[in-house]
């Protein structure tokens, strides 16, 4: 704070007078005690006005830094009112002080606003990022169910019924080329023509134990590899999916509380800057000196 006692005043009509000639060093000139109204009386005595008792004005300011320059001081032994200018102070100073707070004021509103509103829609991003996962991994977690309640025993059905019809099929030939191997034995003489059926018969009968084989085969490494590694992938899967939407939401509340961080700041910033404007402006009114009684004005002194 910046103190200035710059004024003292003479209460009205409370002065002594001194005489005119200077009393030795040793000595205390007479007095005469002058009181309300022996103004008259008092104008008839040689001498001069000194205050009997003084009332000084300090000046504390709240916020102001700087220098302090009189400009105007109004006539001293001039009496005023109550209320009346004394004196005025440069404010050229305190005026840029203030313009300059109040600018600064106002970006850090924009700048609390802009926050505020990016907050707002980061919370919304936010939480549909999460919804958005949170979905995924619920249909995720749904489509393994089916796949491992529902797909696969309907895969392992459909295996069984395609062995069954191919053993069914091996039957009907190894039936098929019986009848007609038992058939043509029946005859002296086979012709051509029925050797090219036994031989279609048991070439397609080999065919298709081949194919039976085969498939029998594919069966065992689907079950034995194929769907447990299919499986594995996908618990691995739904695994990685549980993660991402964890560390999502981690990621998600850290960057709230960094925001409410900066928003708190801003807020608090803005707070201090609007005290300190306050303070500013309360000095400003200051800047003009005014009587807090009636009296007589007496200059005495100007010391920061």
């Amino acid at each position: 704070m910046r103190v200035l006692s710059i004024l003292a005043f003479l209460p009205l009509l409370t002065t002594p007078a001194f005489s005119q000639k200077k009393p030795p060093a040793s000595k205390a000139g007479p007095f005469v005690t002058v009181r309300k109204g022996d103004i008259p009386r008092a104008s008839t005595l040689p001498g001069r006005f000194v205050p009997a008792g003084a009332r000084p004005i300090s000046l504390w300011f709240k916020a102001y830094q700087g220098e302090l320059v009189l400009t105007w001081v109004l006539p001293q032994g001039t009496a005023v009112t109550k209320g009346s200018v004394l004196a005025r102070i440069d404010a050229r100073g305190i005026d840029k002080q203030i313009r300059d707070l109040a600018r600064q004021k106002k970006a850090l509103d924009i700048s609390l606003l802009k926050a505020q509103a990016e907050d707002r829609l980061s919370r919304e991003s936010e939480a549909k990022r999460v919804e958005a996962a949170t979905r995924d991994l619920d249909r995720a977690r749904v489509a393994f169910r089916m796949w491992e309640k529902v797909e696969l025993p309907l895969a392992h059905r459909s295996e069984e019924l395609q062995a069954k019809l191919l053993a069914d099929r091996i039957q009907d030939q190894k039936d098929e080329l019986e009848q007609l191997e038992k058939m043509y034995r029946r005859d002296e003489l086979v012709d051509e023509t029925e050797e090219i059926v036994l031989k279609r018969a048991r070439r397609n009968l080999a065919r298709s134990l081949e194919s039976q084989a085969i498939q029998k085969a594919k069966v065992k490494h689907q079950r034995d590899y194929t769907e447990p590694l299919e499986k594995k992938k996908k618990e691995e899967a739904l695994r990685e999916m549980e993660r991402k939407l964890a560390q999502l939401k981690v990621r998600v509340k850290l960057a709230q509380a960094q925001r409410k961080t900066d928003l708190d700041k801003l807020r608090a910033q803005l707070s201090d800057l609007a005290v300190k404007l306050a303070d500013l402006q309360k000095d400003r009114r200051l800047f003009e000196l005014r009587a807090p009684a009636a009296v007589f004005l007496e200059v005495r002194q100007l010391h920061g």
